[in-house]
């Protein structure tokens, strides 16, 4: 191949010739990033998701079985009706409700057990309302009674037989649920404790918890998924970068700066013009020569001796067609002779 010679690359100003040429590198950078960005991807990952969705609910029901009193015109007081008053209250006949809902069919066995726990500050005790039993379905149901009165006579034999008096005494009723469920997908086990407290040792029964609770849980699963590559996008990068790196190439050996070039001719013109200022005479055309016998004048000293010697200024021509380095022009015009003299890159630097 042969070499491109230095005066016929492309002039441009230095400020336009750097921008193209980061234009072009950023080009390369960015490609060669995305792709080694490209390589890096993970070639798997992990996904979770919910497989069921479901909840557990729990409700604690009762009626208060009075004895005769003035207070009320019933036997029988259901929750809401009025204040239990512990007095005329024989006990409490309650009902737990267990039930068991999700986002899709499951088959749920298990099976719970009822306690009653007797709390102080100082000692607990418990009691088993409802033996352990077993359901095969969503739904299960016991019910059981509670005498607060039989309670309070537990606490005051224990305060009798220790000789000291358990404080805050109450009574945490207790249903412990424990299950196995069954989806198409899922086999799940979860257990489940609500529970109601009420105060012992007080004229006023009140249930002090709520009635109703819940529990709520999911079942996620994790998978690793491979997933699908793709070596274009790759290859798109590779080419991208290694086409901007001939282009690089290509636009650095076939451009330079003209900048320093006009700049070094300018201060040369700028010396001239302090020196033989007073010789020098600046033309926008050049004289006709047709007729004429044109020297050419190896140096500008010698060009002002000439001009010294006829008394003739020195006309000075700007050629903004020629090369950088050629497009100023100097004149000494006699009646037949034309004394020229063109200052180049290798001259100026002597001016």
């Amino acid at each position: 191949m042969k070499k491109i010679k230095l005066k016929n690359r492309i002039k441009m100003r230095m400020t336009t010739r750097a921008i193209i040429t980061a234009i072009i590198a950023a080009m390369i950078i960015f490609s060669i990033y995305s792709a080694y960005a490209e390589t890096q991807k993970p070639k798997t990952k992990t996904e979770t998701t919910t497989t069921l969705t479901y909840t557990q609910n729990a409700r604690f029901d009762y009626t208060a079985i009075l004895k005769n009193n003035t207070v009320y015109n019933t036997k029988i007081l259901y929750p809401g009706q009025g204040k239990i008053f512990k007095k005329i209250t024989d006990y409490l006949n309650m009902t737990f409700t267990y039930n068991f809902i999700s986002d899709k069919k499951t088959t749920v066995q298990g099976q719970y057990t009822v306690t009653a726990q007797i709390n102080t500050d100082i000692w607990t005790k418990t009691y088993t309302l409802v033996q352990t039993t077993t359901f095969n379905s969503t739904t299960a149901t016991a019910n059981f009674k509670i005498e607060p009165a039989q309670y309070e006579k537990i606490i005051a034999d224990i305060n009798e037989e220790t000789g000291v008096t358990a404080l805050e005494p109450k009574l945490t009723i207790t249903a412990s649920i424990i299950i196995t469920g069954t989806s198409n997908t899922d086999t799940f086990y979860e257990s489940f404790s609500p529970a109601i407290e009420i105060p012992l040792n007080v004229n006023l029964i009140e249930i002090q918890t709520p009635l109703t609770q819940s529990q709520s849980d999911k079942i996620k699963k994790t998978q690793t998924i491979t997933l699908k590559t793709s070596d274009q996008q790759l290859i798109i990068y590779i080419a991208t970068a290694v086409v901007g790196a001939v282009l690089l190439t290509l636009f650095l050996t076939i451009t330079q700066n003209k900048t320093r070039t006009i700049d070094e001719m300018e201060k040369t013109i700028k010396k001239i013009r302090k020196k033989y200022g007073e010789w020098i005479v600046d033309i926008n055309n050049l004289p006709l020569s047709n007729d004429k016998q044109i020297l050419m004048i190896k140096t500008l000293d010698d060009l002002i001796k000439i001009s010294e010697e006829l008394g003739k200024p020195v006309m000075h021509y700007t050629s903004v067609s020629a090369n950088p380095g050629d497009q100023h022009t100097f004149y000494v015009i006699d009646e037949n002779t034309h004394y020229k003299y063109v200052l180049t890159n290798e001259e100026k630097a002597d001016a």
